[in-house]
């Protein structure tokens, strides 16, 4: 090995290092969790307010779950995968991929009207403005299939009818991918 080509391999050497260093530099780490099918049935029988407070405050991906006679497409209008920030007002924040303005709504959780069920807790939607009702509203332990990941806070900060960070094919279902592909 000449000089010239030991010289140019370190150069390479350095330039990989400070490509790397810059990209790590700009990737801020969301600590986004995976939601498992167990951790949402723990949700669905903890007391509401404590199942209240798995929500809010937190970034998921979540896709409208499948029902006989899609029956949550009035109450969770969308389609695929999206990112939905809960607020702790109650407020929802939805980020569709093809959609070009965050949608806004209201979300809650209770208990089913049959206080006699076993079937745990309920998070409620209501995207129509109209009604409080919420109803029909998933069992948070069956909706665990539909619930991706979790991160703290608004962590693409979504505005209610602000645009969307970015108009995708798709959402990602692993939102620190998602994160690191609009540079945040």
């Amino acid at each position: 090995m000449d000089g010239s080509e030991n010289t140019m391999k370190r150069i390479f050497l350095f330039l990989s290092v400070l490509a790397l260093t810059i990209v790590s530099a700009h990737a801020k780490d969301i600590n986004a969790e995976k939601i498992s099918i167990r951790q949402a049935r723990d949700i669905g029988f903890m007391s509401e307010s404590a199942a209240r407070k798995e929500f809010a405050g937190y970034t998921f991906t979540l896709k409208r779950p499948k029902v006989k006679a899609n029956a949550l497409k009035d109450v969770f209008p969308f389609r695929g995968t999206v990112v939905a920030y809960f607020a702790p007002n109650g407020r929802i924040l939805v980020w569709e991929g093809k959609a070009e303005k965050v949608a806004v709504g209201a979300w809650g959780v209770g208990a089913p009207l049959d206080k006699a069920s076993k079937a745990g807790n309920l998070v409620c939607f209501d995207f129509s403005g109209k009604s409080k009702k919420y109803l029909p509203c998933p069992i948070i332990k069956v909706y665990g299939k539909s619930m991706y990941e979790r991160a703290k806070g608004n962590v693409f900060n979504l505005r209610a009818g602000g645009k969307v960070p970015k108009v995708v094919k798709s959402i990602d279902r692993k939102l620190q991918k998602l994160h690191d592909s609009l540079g945040k």
